[in-house]
């Protein structure tokens, strides 16, 4: 199987993108694109103390036979309801069929901490994942992916102003 995929690689190599445009489709690639909350360390840190901000590790898998590289990525942090946004606007090549680890991250405002404070422990952790992505054939969107992760952790959710 390892050969097949590394001939198939090859041959497409050598087809122009306008070729391969027609039966690779923006829907095509996107699908092909894995997004989920890493499961090693902190998947998703959540800060409701002083200073409240929020991490997260998103591992981005690339199924397709092109190599991607990811431009940008947004969306929103949710807690039962959408907490902070965030923008990623660095750019990370991942090979066909590798993984690359990207640390997005945001700010809280203390209102947004506050609501964490009062509504800990009472609803699940989840990452809304939109981006733009480009290969040789064509640039393609990632639209309203929600992960949903067991891996968060909300630390400070208990500490008051002084």
């Amino acid at each position: 199987m390892d050969i097949l995929s590394s001939l198939a690689q090859w041959v497409l190599s050598f087809l122009p993108a306008f070729m391969l445009r027609w039966y690779w489709t923006e829907q095509r690639l996107a699908v092909r694109i894995k997004t989920t909350i890493s499961s090693e360390g902190q998947g998703i840190w959540v800060d409701a103390g002083e200073i409240p901000n929020f991490h997260a590790w998103l591992e981005v898998t690339n199924f397709s036979p092109f190599q991607v590289e990811v431009e940008r990525l947004h969306g929103e942090l949710y807690y039962g309801t959408r907490i902070c946004s965030y923008i990623w606007l660095e750019r990370i090549e991942v090979p066909t069929a590798s993984e690359k680890r990207i640390r997005i991250e945001g700010t809280l405002t203390d209102s947004q901490a506050l609501y964490l404070r009062r509504n800990f422990g009472k609803n699940k952790t989840k990452l809304l994942i939109n981006g733009y992505l480009q290969c040789r054939v064509r640039g393609f969107h990632i639209f309203g992916r929600t992960i949903e992760s067991s891996n968060a952790e909300i630390v400070n959710a208990n500490w008051s102003a002084p």
